[in-house]
Parts: C-alpha cells; sequence; structure tokens
C-alpha cells in the first residue's frame, strides 16, 4: 500500500498537474546576500508541536520520502526542521535557499503566524483564514536573493496534515523547478560536447545536450549501439547508450519489451573486468517503476529500475527510456546508468534525467 501511494506521488510530481498559488511574497527593497546552499536541500519552518506531531510526519513521509530508485535509499528532499524564531537570532539560517514554511492559523501568537501576516498583508492573511482554497503562498527573495519560501496555512493541524498531502506534488515541482538552474551548471560545467550532440542528432534525429566531459566508449555501427561515459573522480562513472529498432507496434513499449531489451544490451557487450559477468535488471528486490514520456512530440515510457553484474557483486540504478520516432518509423532506445559503489546515486541520476530530457 505504502509502495503504491509513493508510486503515485512521484508520478503527480513528475507531472506537476496540481499549481501552486501563484501570490508572490517579496522582501524589503534592499540589497541582500546571495543564497547558498545545495539542490535538494529543503528547510521546514514551524512551531515544534507541528513539526513533532501528525503534520510533521506527513512532511518527512512525502518530502523526505524515498527518491526512485536507488539501491540503498535515498530522500527527495535532504530536510532539516528550524523553530521559526530561531531564524529571527540566527542571521546565517535566514540566506538557505529553499523553505517550506507550515502555519496553523488557529495560532495568532505563534512567531511562524506572525511571519505570515507580515509577509502577506492582513486582506491576504484575512483571506488565508476564511477561504478554503487559499491554502498555499510562494514568497522570493525575503533575506536573499535565489531564495523561494513556500508557505502551507491552515486553521487547524488535522487541516495542515491534509494540506501536506495535497499540496505536495506541486510543492516538489515549484522546488525542482528551483533547483533546475543549480542542477544545469552542474551538470553542464565543462560545457558542451558539440561533436557528440551533432552526431546523435545525425544518427537518430534526438535532440540532446551532452556535457563536454562525457566520451565515447563504444560506437559499434553494425549493432546500431554508441555508447557515452563519464568518470567521476573516486566515484564511480555515468553512462548513456542509444540504440534504435524498427518500429512494428506499441508492444515494443511494453515493460516486458523494455526488460527484453535491457538484459539483451547487457549480455551481449562487458561491463566488468569479470570474466562471465553479465548485467541485467534485478527487478526481484526493487520493481520497475514505469511513466509516460514525450519529447518533442514523440510518444514514449521512462523506466526506473536496479541492474546488476552477475558475479561481480555490482549494481545501481537505471532511467530508461523507449519512444517512437515517427518520422524514421523507429522505436528508440536511450539507456542511462550510474555505478558508484557505496556512494549516493541521486544527483548524478538527475544529471542524467537533465541531459535525456532537457530543460
Amino acid at each position: 500500500m505504502i509502495q503504491t501511494i509513493v508510486k503515485v506521488v512521484f508520478f503527480l510530481f513528475l507531472l506537476g498537474i496540481y499549481s501552486c498559488s501563484n501570490d508572490v511574497v517579496v522582501g524589503p527593497a534592499k540589497p541582500k546576500p546571495k543564497a547558498f546552499g545545495k539542490m535538494n536541500d529543503v528547510v521546514v519552518l514551524s512551531e515544534k508541536t507541528i513539526w513533532e506531531g501528525a503534520v510533521g510526519d506527513s512532511i518527512r513521509y512525502y518530502f523526505g520520502g524515498e527518491f526512485p530508485v536507488t539501491p540503498r535509499p535515498e530522500p527527495l528532499f535532504d530536510l532539516r526542521y528550524y523553530p521559526t524564531e530561531k531564524i529571527e537570532y540566527e542571521e546565517a539560517l535566514r540566506e538557505l535557499r529553499t523553505y517550506i514554511v507550515v502555519v496553523d492559523l488557529s495560532d495568532e501568537e505563534s512567531s511562524t503566524t506572525k511571519m505570515l501576516k507580515a509577509d502577506l498583508g492582513q486582506v491576504k492573511f484575512d483571506q488565508a483564514k476564511s477561504d478554503p482554497n487559499y491554502t498555499t503562498s510562494v514568497g522570493k527573495n525575503k533575506w536573499a536573493t535565489n531564495q523561494i519560501l513556500i508557505y502551507v496555512f491552515g486553521n487547524s493541524h488535522d487541516e495542515l496534515f491534509t494540506l501536506i498531502r495535497q499540496n505536495f506534488p506541486a510543492i516538489a515541482t515549484r522546488i525542482k523547478n528551483h533547483d533546475s538552474e543549480q542542477l544545469a551548471s552542474l551538470t553542464y560545467a565543462t560545457g558542451d560536447n558539440l561533436g557528440i550532440t551533432e552526431e546523435i542528432k545525425t544518427r537518430y534525429g534526438f535532440d540532446i545536450r551532452i556535457p563536454g566531459d562525457f566520451r565515447v566508449v563504444l560506437d559499434d555501427t553494425q549493432n546500431n549501439f554508441y555508447w557515452l561515459r563519464k568518470e567521476i573522480e573516486g566515484v564511480g562513472v555515468m553512462s548513456i547508450s542509444f540504440s534504435e529498432y524498427p518500429y512494428q507496434s506499441t508492444d515494443q513499449l511494453s515493460k516486458e519489451s523494455f526488460k527484453a531489451i535491457r538484459n539483451k544490451h547487457g549480455s551481449d557487450r562487458t561491463y566488468s573486468t569479470e570474466s562471465n559477468s553479465i548485467m541485467r535488471i534485478n527487478d526481484v528486490d526493487m520493481p520497475i517503476l514505469v511513466y509516460p514520456f514525450n519529447k518533442d512530440g514523440s510518444y514514449g515510457k521512462e523506466f526506473r529500475g536496479i541492474w546488476e553484474l552477475d558475479n561481480d557483486f555490482i549494481g545501481g540504478p537505471f532511467i530508461s527510456y523507449l519512444f517512437i520516432n515517427e518520422t524514421k518509423n523507429t522505436v528508440l532506445f536511450v539507456d542511462t546508468w550510474v555505478m558508484a559503489p557505496g556512494k549516493p546515486k541521486r544527483r548524478y541520476l538527475q544529471q542524467l534525467e537533465l541531459i535525456v530530457k532537457g530543460k
């Protein structure tokens, strides 16, 4: 049941089908420092009773839930909690990038409610208390530039508990969008590999930006297989491969077809220094998650799961894509995976996802 909820929630997260209120709270017009912090970091501001109760559990369940899919659990976001009054006295805590501010409007004497009232103004604050459809607001640059604050407010703890669940997809999408510039800077720190980018466009008709630090590992024209890799010093490698097949029917986008294609690639080539070791999907310990995927008007599917090497005790996560190229009447298979034994893998998967999907 929990696994199903997480899958549905993340599906909504990817689509961003909900939308936060477009109210914008802007801090005083005076020089401000630039906000600091890493992508995926989220600070929760609220009263202690909220954080330590059911509302806090709900925040941890959704925003601290598992990122799909890594061999060892990694959270969607790295959460930190501070009581609202604490940031009033510690300037450094006011210069972080991303905040979720949770407000119980029934407690008008709390520091969090007073902060919300000051930021919204009396008219909007009164609307927040009376309008059941006005439950979130987004603020920017309150204490520092490039900063976002997402307010969630309700008239009781029970109401807040429900609002966290309902608004999670939209809030997660806003945070993801806020992090996108930092993710792109990290991914393309070495610029673009224009030669490989053009080769993929020419060969597969696929628009993609390949970062400058990716190199060709294998160009197997006979079997229509093109494999790129980036070495991550002290960590491992990130890989992207491309292959193409004649289009026959949409059955080629099924989970069963995907498994057959990826496992065949894993057995046809060497990915290990150990003999008789092949790469294959492990969907026993972790399920394959499937989502719709569309790029440049082409219909397809995204698959997430884990792979392992037989006889080598190494595994990792993959994000793979199958979609129909109607212009060429082919099915394109774009496969990305990370090999980073014992290291966190979330950010590398996010980079690979950005490369394939673009902005």
